[in-house]
């Protein structure tokens, strides 16, 4: 942690990645970033940003927005005085590490309505936009984002970032120093993916219980979850649902044994939890009518 409040990331090739507060995102700072529920939004150089989504939630997206609105507000003042016809920035969006599924049409809806209504302002500072996804529900929102969306600016996704980082022109340096950058911002901690894997035999473990199996203390469990950004319930919440979207769009398994699979005891409860994440009951997702 830096005097002024700031964190670092030190890359194996000896750069520096600065943490600042979503408020001075876009300020053309290089090597900058800023971590939100929903992504981390960075700023490599001058002309070159990006956000790397991160989103599990349709709530997550929500955190997007004061970074996206400073980087609009900092880019399109300076944009005014740039004086040149080809100034602009290129814009990274990364959905690799998005933990959702087509199913949940709130993020998809959530990331549209962020995003239409300042088209106008983007169009007079982004020169080219590039998606890098997989194969998953990223691409419905990017279909959209190029046919009814229209957005008036060179646009194109790839499913492998060496396609994308090319068709930018990036160099290759700076490619390895973005992908070293992401891998840094993202690593999971070993206690976090020993849980994951713990969780995901037992859905219905509970907090000391998991703490106990992984041979640490609750308080020890808790410290490497809250620096990965996430608490306990929030972390098994967000496997319970991946489970059970899994189980219900692949799987002809009853509402029940799903209830059970995922680590509830009354198909009530699961039903009603499933409702207050996804805004419909699990049966809605077999039979939309």
């Amino acid at each position: 942690m830096t005097a002024s409040g700031q964190t670092a990331t030190e890359l194996s090739a000896g750069r520096v990645w600065r943490e600042i507060a979503a408020e001075d995102f876009g300020r053309l700072d290089a090597r900058t970033y800023v971590r939100t529920a929903g992504g981390i939004f960075w700023c490599h150089e001058a002309r070159l940003i990006g956000m790397i989504a991160t989103a599990t939630r349709g709530a997550d997206v929500a955190s997007l927005v004061p970074p996206f609105h400073s980087l609009l507000a900092h880019q399109t003042e300076a944009g005014e005085h740039a004086g040149t016809p080809d100034w602009g920035i290129d814009v990274v969006s990364d959905v690799r590490l998005a933990r959702v599924t087509p199913s949940d049409a709130t993020v998809l809806h959530a990331a549209y309505e962020l995003f239409m209504p300042v088209v106008p302002v983007l169009a007079r500072i982004v020169r080219r936009q590039v998606g890098i996804l997989r194969n998953d529900w990223s691409a419905p929102y990017w279909a959209a984002l190029n046919t009814a969306g229209q957005a008036p600016w060179d646009l194109a996704v790839f499913f492998d970032p060496a396609e994308a980082w090319s068709w930018l022109g990036i160099a290759p340096a700076i490619a390895r120093d973005l992908e070293a950058f992401t891998a840094s911002v993202t690593s999971v901690p070993d206690e976090v993916a020993a849980l994951t894997t713990l969780l995901r035999s037992d859905l219905a473990l509970g907090l000391s219980e998991a703490a106990r199996q992984l041979g640490m203390s609750v308080r020890s469990l808790q410290r490497a979850l809250a620096m990965s950004g996430s608490t306990f319930a929030e972390f098994r919440r967000d496997l319970r649902l991946e489970r059970a979207l899994a189980l219900l769009s692949q799987s002809d398994t009853k509402i029940d044994a799903i209830a059970s699979a995922v680590g509830f005891t009354s198909p009530t409860h699961f039903t009603a939890w499933f409702r207050r994440l996804q805004g419909r009951p699990p049966s809605q997702l077999r039979d939309p009518d």
